[in-house]
């Protein structure tokens, strides 16, 4: 038995099969032979009766019997055929013609049940005036209908066509301007036997030589989910519109509450969302702190967060925050709570998500975006929103990383006229580096080096004949190549000019017959007035390069808060003056006198600054030490 839908061609070789020409066989008995309707053979068996391959009678009330005419000449079926009509003529000299052209494995029959009968297409037959002629297989099935069902009627008033009075007007506007000559298409919906379709509809006038209608032929092509596929595109991209523009105002924001606000109006606005909050779920998770809502929300949290409520670790955000993942909430029947159940359906809750804000597996916080109907996150809207969850997440993690990185300016700079008075006392390459700096009451400021390729008899004749901006040099530790000291400088070195823009100078290197000194400042420095500020002491300085650094701040904006500028001072200058190191490169009572103070004073001040220093790096609530 064929499982396929048999054409004219296979149907008739099967009544030849069941009896010889001239035996009558009634549908029934030739639809045995194939897996398909008893309606489907009738329709095939009518076609033969119309091409002149079959005869056929009623018998009885409703029965119908077939059989093969006679043995017949060529020439005496030609002439039955011509004398029935013109088409009957015409199909048997395609025939013939298909014969003579020895189509091996197709004939003019199987062709046209391909064309008409096995196209995906809905196809159909008019008469000029809009009278249905035939239909074919496609449009019959998508209709749940046959071809009695529909033949002769208006075709405005077949099935198909029965959605609105609208629609029906648009289709005999449509055949009346075919019947002109005027080829019609349009989109419209219609109606099929267990969905409606969106159609690529047309209409097709057929003249002849003499430009004179003859038939109109309807084709549709079903396009609902092409019109769907282009909804949901249309959707993704004004969703993926909105995320850059979260993105844009995410890069912009210095709070954690900016961030929420921006993310929670957005999404707001996009896709009809009712409601939105962001914020955090303490880690035991017994309790969220929101950062902002969008939307109805407030009354809908003061119900999660009441004491009547489920424990917040079942829920959805606390799942989000321990896997990491988004979770989705599409049908509410599947809530563990009757009370989280009829708190949603009280605020019009039919779906929601809660997205992770994570970043490199670190969770900052969750975001709940709230929808008034069901399946409102397919599976495109949860990629996005995962996406959008690690762009927040990064962000959050980005303000926690600005709070102890601070943007720094980094200014290199090239001088020959600098290297020119170094010099004079060696033609060694080496580096010096500006370890930390110490500022005095009076205005002097102390300066810790360290230098790499020299000897420190070299550097002290460097220090005294090249720069007469700095004196007091002290050797404090000479090991091999590399020697740490410090000196008293003015205003007018270059370390002393950085000071005056905040800057800090970092190192300067001396090889060959150039300097490079680089220097860090904020990162808002003008740097051309610092280039102009450096020449008036060595005209040729210029700026090659310029870059921008994220540098640990902190611990020293902490020292800067809590230290006073006495604490400061002693602990700094304990610190750069090896106070610390063993053996002790210098007494507590050497750094007094440089400070001008007392043994006693320096001490108290260096214990108030080290206490301070240690109980917040520690961060044990004791009280700081008696005088």
């Amino acid at each position: 038995m064929s499982s396929a839908t048999p054409s004219p061609s296979t149907v008739l070789n099967a009544v030849d099969a069941l009896a010889p020409a001239g035996t009558p066989v009634t549908t029934t008995e030739v639809a045995t032979e194939f897996d398909c309707t008893a309606r489907t053979i009738y329709n095939k068996l009518d076609i033969l009766v119309n091409r002149g391959a079959l005869e056929t009678k009623k018998v009885g009330a409703r029965g119908r019997v077939w059989w093969r005419p006679a043995e017949q000449s060529f020439d005496e079926l030609s002439s039955a055929a011509h004398s029935r009509s013109p088409s009957a003529h015409s199909r048997l000299r395609e025939r013939e013609d298909s014969f003579q052209l020895s189509m091996e494995n197709i004939d003019r029959e199987t062709l046209y049940e391909l064309i008409f009968n096995q196209t995906f297409h809905f196809i159909g037959v008019l008469e000029p005036d809009g009278t249905l002629i035939d239909a074919n297989e496609a449009a019959l099935s998508f209709g749940g209908l046959t071809r009695e069902d529909v033949v002769g009627e208006p075709f405005w008033e077949t099935y198909w066509w029965q959605l609105s009075d609208g629609t029906q007007a648009q289709l005999r506007d449509a055949i009346d301007r075919a019947a002109d000559g005027e080829f019609v298409r349009f989109e419209v919906e219609v109606q099929g036997a267990d969905r409606t379709a969106v159609i690529d509809f047309s209409l097709r006038p057929v003249s002849n030589e003499y430009g004179e209608i003859l038939l109109l032929v309807p084709e549709g092509q079903d396009i609902t989910e092409l019109k769907e596929r282009k909804q949901h595109l249309q959707r993704v991209n004004r969703l993926n519109t909105v995320i850059r523009a979260i993105v844009q105002t995410v890069a912009r924001a210095e709070t954690r509450e900016e961030i929420a606000q921006a993310v929670c109006d957005t999404l707001l606005e996009f896709d009809a969302y009712q409601s939105t909050v962001m914020g955090e779920l303490s880690p035991p998770f017994v309790d969220f702190e929101p950062w902002t809502m969008a939307g109805d929300m407030e009354t809908y949290l003061d119900g999660i967060l009441d004491q009547q409520s489920p424990p917040l670790s079942e829920g959805p955000a606390a799942h989000a925050v321990r896997t990491g993942e988004l979770h989705v909430q599409n049908d509410l029947a599947d809530l563990p709570y009757d009370y989280w159940r009829h708190l949603a359906d009280t605020h019009g809750i039919q779906s929601y998500a809660s997205v992770p804000l994570r970043h490199q597996g670190t969770v900052y916080g969750v975001l709940g975006v709230y929808a008034d109907r069901t399946e409102a996150f397919d599976q495109e809207k949860r990629r996005i929103l995962t996406e959008l969850g690690e762009i927040i997440g990064y962000a959050l993690y980005a303000l926690e990383r600005r709070d102890v990185l601070d943007p720094t300016a980094e200014l290199e700079f090239r001088s020959a006229e600098i290297a020119r008075l170094c010099r004079t006392e060696t033609d060694a390459d080496f580096e010096l580096a500006l370890d930390s700096t110490v500022s005095f009451s009076d205005g002097r400021e102390r300066h810790f080096w360290t230098v790499n390729g020299l000897s420190p008899q070299i550097v002290r004749s460097l220090v005294e004949s090249g720069f007469p901006s700095a004196s007091d040099f002290r050797l404090l530790k000479d090991v091999e190549e590399s020697a740490r000291f410090h000196i008293t400088a003015t205003d007018q070195s270059i370390a002393a000019i950085f000071d005056t823009f905040d800057g800090e100078l970092q190192t300067v290197t001396i090889k060959d017959d150039t300097a490079r000194v680089i220097g860090r400042f904020p990162e808002t420095v003008d740097s051309t007035t610092v280039v102009q500020a450096i020449r008036e002491q060595y005209s040729d300085i210029e700026l090659v390069a310029q870059r921008r650094l994220l540098t640990p701040t902190y611990l020293r904006q902490f020292v800067d808060e809590k230290l006073t500028d006495r604490q400061q001072a002693a602990l700094q200058l304990a610190y750069s003056g090896g106070y610390y190191e063993r053996p002790r490169l210098k007494t507590g009572e050497e750094l007094a006198a440089e400070l001008g103070i007392s043994r006693q004073t320096f001490h108290y001040h260096l214990r108030r600054a080290e206490f301070t220093v240690f109980c917040h790096l520690f961060e044990q609530a004791a009280a700081p030490p008696s005088d």
